[in-house]
């Protein structure tokens, strides 16, 4: 199950914060990737480029490594629990 929190701690900087929390049933790497087209322009676009201060805690809080494997894509190895991922 996946669940999104948004929060915008000061929207006069136009950042949004992002907390993704992914229940795992068994341990697996997680690969993440945001799409390369604008809906409805057929453009593509790198909105990964924006993305700042990714990191990965599971639910002990401990922080768990995650790597880039590409422009728009990223992994790390889950443990079977809850795992959150957060960016802006």
């Amino acid at each position: 199950m996946l669940r999104y929190k948004v929060s915008c701690q000061n929207p006069a900087s136009q950042f949004v914060e992002i907390e993704l929390a992914i229940e795992t049933i068994e341990t697996e790497i997680i690969k993440l990737q945001l799409p390369a087209w604008r809906a409805g322009r057929y453009q593509l676009a790198n909105f990964a480029q924006n993305i700042r201060n990714l990191s990965v805690i599971d639910s002990e809080e401990n922080s768990v490594p995650a790597g880039k494997t590409s422009k728009d894509c990223w992994e790390f190895s889950a443990k079977k629990s809850r795992n959150s991922l957060g960016f802006l």
